[in-house]
């Protein structure tokens, strides 16, 4: 049987799979924060900041996956949450701490009670690898993206799919809610952003003058700005209600994967490059950066008091930081890790990077 091409990804991730092959963690021992050693592509802090939540896998692909629970102010492990046969891409905490989802390469959704830390549903519909997941404001709803091009809306009490939206002519890489919930925003492969209206489930807008695709999109906590980034290297900052592009910051040697506002004037975003970009947004300039990471940072988020930054990376899996002091709270005591002018980030050109093939 011939596997189909995944149009996003053709051309793009064999080469980096190649650049490292990861230590495998036990995941039925705990060890602490710093010593775990798979591949961690998602980082979700509880709206307590009392549970860190990181999802990855041995791969990026097919490979098993992980969801581990870790304690923030310690750096010990808390749970393992079973059952993922292939990669977790993303994994969000419902606002209330009653739940978590994981988005994976199996193209599902599952659910856990974290009062028991137990599996509560799988949730199937996507036709394709499921990319990004978060909550609702209020905790009712569960928006899923995935390579199949689509949103998905779930109840998340039920695990009942509620309706798909559809508009997007690629993958979509990163959902997220507006602060009220009134608004859905999904970041695409087919270079932009829509913003739907929930109260009935349409497109109110596109955001659409990035130049490549975009992987990441979060609101700021007041609710008034958009954070759009991805290949093209910059990130945007758009008006929430009206559409209208803000800025851009530029500064990122290669994509950007993800974006997390520490508060309304400051933004954290993880690149290929191999950093950590802290953002002033009262002027739009960078304010510091937080390097040495071995590899492509996937993921970043930030407590919802802005107090903590979390990382997570291919290289150096979990780093979490003190953001007022910019302080690395559990430092890897093995390994010192490789300056950035030491270990650039590797970028094959489109043409030379083999197509990987999609899951039937």
């Amino acid at each position: 049987m011939t596997p189909s091409h995944s149009p996003f990804l053709a051309g793009r991730w064999l080469a980096l799979l190649l650049l490292a092959a990861p230590a495998v963690a036990a995941a039925q021992d705990p060890v602490p924060i710093a010593a775990h050693a798979n591949w961690v592509t998602s980082v979700a802090f509880s709206a307590d900041g009392l549970t860190l939540a990181t999802g990855g896998g041995q791969t990026l692909m097919y490979r098993p996956g992980d969801c581990l629970l870790w304690d923030p102010a310690t750096g010990a492990q808390k749970a393992v949450l079973p059952g993922h046969e292939t990669t977790v891409w993303d994994v969000a905490i419902a606002p209330n701490g009653t739940l978590l989802a994981t988005a994976t390469y199996g193209k599902l959704v599952k659910l856990f009670d974290l009062a028991t830390n137990t599996e509560k549903a799988t949730l199937a519909g996507h036709a394709n690898w499921v990319t990004s997941v978060a909550f609702s404001p209020d905790g009712a709803t569960l928006a899923s993206g995935s390579e199949d091009a689509t949103v998905k809306l779930w109840d998340a009490g039920a695990g009942t799919e509620k309706a798909a939206l559809a508009g997007h002519t690629g993958t979509v890489r990163c959902v997220a809610f507006s602060p009220d919930g009134t608004t859905l925003a999904s970041a695409s492969a087919d270079k932009t952003v829509k913003l739907w209206n929930l109260a009935d489930n349409t497109e109110r807008a596109s955001l659409a003058t990035h130049t490549e695709a975009v992987w990441a999109v979060a609101f700021s906590p007041d609710g008034t700005t958009i954070a759009t980034a991805g290949e093209d290297r910059t990130i945007k900052l758009w008006d929430a209600a009206t559409g209208a592009e803000k800025a851009t910051l530029a500064g990122h040697k290669n994509w950007i994967t993800s974006l997390a506002f520490i508060n309304a004037q400051s933004l954290a975003s993880g690149s290929f490059d191999r950093t950590v970009k802290l953002w002033n947004l009262a002027d739009n300039t960078e304010a510091g950066m937080l390097e040495g990471f071995k590899g492509t940072v996937w993921s970043v988020a930030a407590t919802v008091d802005g107090a903590k930054l979390a990382a997570g990376s291919q290289g150096d899996s979990i780093r979490l930081w003190d953001v007022a002091t910019r302080t690395e709270l559990f430092p890897d005591p093995s390994s010192e890790a490789a300056p950035a002018a030491e270990a650039p980030a590797a970028e094959a050109p489109a043409a030379e990077a083999p197509a990987e093939a999609a899951p039937e």
